[in-house]
């Protein structure tokens, strides 16, 4: 990666390179998305019944979680999927929105999360996340995907995504 020597930074010099690798853009979705559909994995109610879900996708946030102390003063770009799983059958019928789900109080949420949170993990960042939709009263389970898109690891083009799947009386 430009402007990365072959030794070692130590932490003043990794300071002033950050900037060569901090993203200037957030590139399209399109471009790199690998991920399963979460629609292909049953969940199931405490009956054995089958949950619904509502997928809320690409949630893009610059935020202030990472190993590096310069990740958690500069920050850096994040997206964040969301596989929400709650029993959908009564709005289904009724078409009554006080029986499913607000998106906008969910995006609200995970993007404030995401934004004021400062972590050296994004494993914490992403478990915290599933905590505050598992607080929502509908929903039974939560399969979040993270992407930290432009790490500042030497060397390395990729992105790094961390998954996990938690129900209600799960611990994170």
């Amino acid at each position: 990666m430009p402007g990365f020597p072959a030794q070692p930074l130590d932490l003043a010099s990794r300071a002033a390179s950050w900037d060569l690798v901090r993203p200037r853009f957030f590139p399209s979705r399109t471009d790199w998305d690998t991920s399963t559909p979460m629609d292909s994995i049953p969940i199931m109610d405490s009956q054995g019944a089958p949950l619904d879900a509502i997928e809320i996708t690409g949630i893009r946030c610059y935020g202030y979680t990472g190993y590096f102390p310069e990740e958690r003063v500069l920050g850096q770009w994040f997206e964040l999927d969301l596989t929400i799983w709650m029993n959908l059958a009564l709005t289904g019928a009724d078409d009554q929105l006080e029986h499913t789900l607000n998106y906008a109080d969910v995006v609200d949420r995970v993007t404030i999360l995401r934004e004021t949170s400062r972590f050296k993990t994004i494993e914490r960042l992403n478990s915290v996340i599933i905590e505050a939709v598992l607080a929502f009263e509908p929903v039974r389970t939560v399969h979040s995907r993270l992407v930290k898109v432009s790490p500042p690891i030497p060397r390395f083009q990729g992105r790094i995504a961390i998954a996990m799947t938690r129900s209600k009386g799960e611990s994170c």
